[in-house]
């Protein structure tokens, strides 16, 4: 379901999100776990468009499980539902992307604080 190019190039897509301009308003310590919350979506979208992988729940809450290395105690599925959720608001409203992954490490239940 998840092909390993898929997986590549979601790791490239977390290159450079160390820049001021993408995580100024988060963290320091949580940019890792964010960078890589934050371009699942994205990733998991191009995916769909070039019919390689679905984009859904479902196919989030794999892909956390196995690429993710630091996992909450909260149940994947719930992080799978946020990280839609955030996804959905954010075509919506296309905020700038910093702005857009504090909301996302606010909208992550309180279990993920410490990763």
């Amino acid at each position: 379901d998840l092909p390993e190019s898929l997986r590549l190039a979601w790791l490239l897509s977390q290159l450079q999100f160390d820049l001021p301009r993408h995580s100024e308003m988060v963290n320091t310590h949580r940019l890792p776990w964010l960078a890589g919350l934050a371009m699942l979506p994205p990733a998991l979208v191009a995916a769909n468009v070039l019919e390689l992988a679905s984009f859904n729940v479902t196919q989030l809450e794999r892909a956390l499980e196995a690429w993710l290395p630091s996992r909450p105690q909260t149940p994947l599925t719930a992080v799978a539902k946020v990280l839609m959720s955030w996804w959905e608001t954010y075509q919506v409203d296309q905020p700038e992307w910093s702005v857009a992954v504090a909301a996302l490490d606010r909208m992550l239940p309180d279990e993920t604080q410490n990763l």
